[in-house]
């Protein structure tokens, strides 16, 4: 059985009519200039999961996250069964490194968003899981200790906009990961983009706060837009996100001077090889 992947920004475009935004500063003025005041909204743009950070649970509240820590770690049981540390670079809240996190392993979980781990560290807190925290981009950074296995998940790497840059990043986090240890990644297609794009827009929240999300996929240049407008307090926030799709030739090419080689790269949630047509990919290399 496979599980949904996450969408974790691979859609949208929205815009809020009689808004301020605070990025661009562009007014819509509201048709009845005697409501101007009740009706003129404040809209921060903020960078990517700094506001999301408050709702990205409600947006990922349809991932299976127990589902898919098993998956992950039948993956560290096949290929590194003595392994004893795991590096998780870009962990969002961290729902997989605490459903992964069996007392087993030593387990750093990092992301780029000082918003995102601070929501991972009060869920890791409610929830009494052994984990410790850090802010890093895996596009850019180097660790004391390397790790017997790095995660890369959640289509982190559609982040990396170039293919030249997913080459150097995967070059970049080699340094991480003690020889003959294991990086596990995924990715997102174009077939991904272009077969779901009925899971890319949706909209939910809580009392607190709620979100819109919508996307635009550009199958010419590969890039996938999402953006988020979110309300939090009564505060209103806005968010762009960029993705590209890779097939996976391209992602093969830029692992064959990476300092890694392939053990298995498979399709969605399977067992099953991943092929061209495939929509995720989840690769598994060897550290050389």
């Amino acid at each position: 059985e496979s599980v949904r992947p996450p969408q974790t920004a691979f859609g949208l475009r929205s815009t809020l009519p009689w808004t301020l935004r605070a990025g661009g500063r562009h007014r819509v003025p509201p048709r009845n200039p005697k409501l101007r005041d009740t009706i003129l909204t404040i809209v921060h743009t903020s960078q990517p999961y700094t506001a999301l950070a408050s709702v990205y649970d409600l947006v990922m509240e349809h991932v299976d996250y127990e589902h898919w820590a098993s998956y992950v770690h039948g993956i560290i049981e096949r290929h590194h069964p003595q392994a004893q540390d795991v590096l998780e670079l870009a962990c969002g809240t961290g729902s997989l490194a605490i459903a992964l996190q069996d007392g087993r392993f030593k387990y750093l979980a990092t992301d780029a968003s000082s918003e995102m781990i601070r929501v991972a560290r009060e869920k890791a807190t409610l929830f009494g899981a052994h984990l410790s925290f850090g802010v890093l981009d895996f596009r850019s950074f180097r660790v004391d200790r390397p790790a017997d296995v790095v995660l890369l998940l959640y289509d982190s790497i559609n982040y990396v906009l170039e293919l030249h840059e997913v080459s150097a990043v995967l070059q970049n986090i080699r340094h991480a990961v003690r020889p003959h240890g294991l990086l596990v990644f995924d990715q997102s297609t174009s077939a991904n983009s272009l077969n779901n794009a009925s899971f890319f827009e949706d909209h939910g929240g809580d009392d607190v706060a709620t979100y819109v999300r919508r996307s635009q996929y550009d199958e010419e240049t590969g890039l996938h837009h999402t953006t988020f407008d979110i309300t939090i307090d009564g505060e209103h926030y806005h968010e762009h996100h960029v993705q590209r799709s890779y097939e996976v030739a391209e992602i093969a090419d830029c692992i064959a001077n990476s300092g890694f080689s392939v053990i298995e790269a498979l399709e969605d949630f399977t067992q099953d090889p991943a092929t061209s047509s495939s929509e995720r990919i989840q690769w598994v290399l060897r550290a050389c």
